[in-house]
């Protein structure tokens, strides 16, 4: 039988992401692209500490399926290393708009693709980057590190040979003309009367005793205030119409607070919602979520859960399908879902 040249991406990926990873799988084999997945590829009996670095030595690219989980995951961290060693290219798949944290090292030159609006236009560009690399591969020039996927779509801005470059001489002339313009054109000149001199100020004439003595008083004095204000009055008013302003730009400002924190209920994020929870206050049969994305039952059972949104606890588990509970942060240590209120027991 003849081995299949179709291009493989190995897809890092936290557990808790496995549906997805399976589904990312089947629309990029419809474009010709194979996937290997952990731990569904590794073969019975085979040790994982050599049936992962074989698929990415083996694979045309690493597709990292990058969420909170795989975030805080050293399995994922692990695996990238091992790309990096391996000289395999790594294409970042972002299913949730949060910072790479730990990842940030591998990932600081990427361009991200989102799964979050245009799936199919992702799977299209992931698909012609994995062929791309392969033929890149097969002519020994493989590209290595974390690459941006528009790489392909890069292209260099076409240069008119009809038009001749602009000439260095003419715009230094140009400046060079437009500075000996600026240096002869001298500033004009203030008048003399607004030069200082070191000479006394000529003396004013004399009044004339005549021209004192000729208008009447009335028409000489300035027309005085019937009512004159206290000194000091006018000067406050600024200040309590300020003051006013201010405190009542404050009162909107906590208004609007208020009614915020009340009617928009707090996001939950997934380090908050670490710890044991139960249903009742008094925390009998706790259920334990850990960092690492496991939650594990008062009976014993496991599985793995996360939180999309804000808002949505997904839990799959031992007997559980794939659950999706609509949550609300109601204190620091409550949170209502459709069947009632859980409370922090650590």
């Amino acid at each position: 039988m003849s081995k299949d040249t179709s291009p493989m991406l190995f897809v890092s990926h936290h557990s808790s992401k496995l549906g997805v990873a399976e589904h990312v799988e089947k629309a990029l084999n419809s474009k010709g692209v194979r996937c290997w997945i952990a731990p569904r590829d590794v073969e019975p009996g085979a040790s994982f500490a050599r049936a992962i670095p074989s698929a990415i030595g083996e694979s045309s690219a690493v597709l990292l399926l990058f969420c909170s989980n795989s975030a805080k995951s050293r399995h994922v961290e692990r695996e990238l290393i091992l790309a990096d060693q391996l000289g395999k290219a790594i294409i970042p798949l972002r299913l949730e708009r949060i910072d790479p944290g730990e990842l940030s090292y591998h990932l600081a030159a990427s361009q991200w693709i989102d799964w979050l609006e245009q799936r199919d236009e992702a799977i299209d560009r992931i698909a012609l980057k994995a062929r791309d690399l392969q033929a890149q591969a097969a002519n020994g020039n493989a590209k290595t590190g974390t690459i941006s996927i528009d790489e392909l779509e890069a292209k260099a801005p076409p240069v008119d040979i009809t038009k001749p470059a602009a000439s260095a001489g003419g715009v230094a002339g140009t400046a060079s003309a437009a500075s000996g313009a600026a240096a002869t054109t001298k500033p004009p000149q203030p008048p003399l009367s607004a030069i200082g001199t070191d000479k006394p100020a000529a003396p004013r004439p004399p009044i004339r005793e005549e021209t004192a003595t000729t208008p009447t008083a009335d028409a000489a004095a300035p027309p005085r205030d019937a009512h004159p204000s206290e000194p000091g009055k006018a000067s406050k008013l600024p200040l309590f119409l300020a003051l006013g302003g201010v405190g009542a730009l404050l009162l909107i400002a906590l208004a609007y607070v208020i009614i915020r924190s009340v009617m928009t209920p707090t996001a939950i994020t997934e380090a908050w919602f670490v710890g044991q929870w139960s249903d009742s206050r008094d925390c009998s049969d706790p259920v334990r979520f850990d960092a690492n994305g496991d939650w594990i039952g008062p009976d014993g059972s496991r599985g793995t859960w996360s939180i999309e949104g804000g808002r949505t606890l997904v839990l799959e588990g031992d007997n559980i399908d794939r659950q999706e509970l609509r949550m609300q942060r109601v204190s620091r240590n409550e949170v209502r879902g459709p069947e009632g209120s859980s409370y922090r027991c650590d």
